[in-house]
């Protein structure tokens, strides 16, 4: 039988007011409180530990190969993903409906980042979306092929992560 050993810590930013998470020095998200980012974390390695299928573990697993280098994301701040956001209103106009939402949602902390791997909790459904680098979202609006404010969120994450 094999031990494994996971490392939490929440760390708690006086000039952002939230909690930041992390697991093994990876930061996994943000959240309001210190309780709900202690249920954070604990979801999170349950996820590890369980090897539940569609899960946080699948994303660790697909960003294993990736090096740590590629999406530092112990960088990503607000101010860095408020950086990311003016650079999107900028270069794609059209998108800004979407990055307005994915700026409010992401503040909620609702959200789990992994190298090329970004996992977002619905704001309307009891749902969380995986989004892969380079792949579609499985939201309604994207299948409908509306520009979704999940896609808009990952893309302010790994922007920010990039430019730390």
């Amino acid at each position: 039988m094999t031990t494994t050993n996971y490392t939490k810590q929440i760390d708690y930013d006086r000039a952002t007011k939230d909690f930041s998470i992390k697991v093994n020095g990876e930061l996994i998200g943000y959240a309001g409180s210190y309780s709900e980012a202690e249920s954070k974390a604990n979801e999170y390695v349950y996820n590890l530990l369980a090897r539940t299928p569609n899960s946080i573990n699948e994303a660790e697993e697909m960003t294993e190969a990736t090096p740590a280098a590629e999406a530092p994301a112990a960088a990503i701040t607000r101010e860095r993903v408020a950086e990311a956001a003016d650079y999107a209103y900028e270069i794609a106009p059209e998108w800004s409906g979407a990055v307005t939402k994915a700026l409010d949602e992401l503040a909620k902390g609702q959200w789990m980042f992994t190298s090329s791997v970004v996992v977002i909790r619905s704001a309307t459904r009891n749902k969380q979306y995986r989004l892969v680098s380079g792949e579609p979202c499985q939201c309604e609006a994207a299948r409908r092929g509306l520009r979704c404010w999940h896609k808009a969120a990952a893309g302010l994450l790994r922007r920010a992560a990039r430019v730390a």
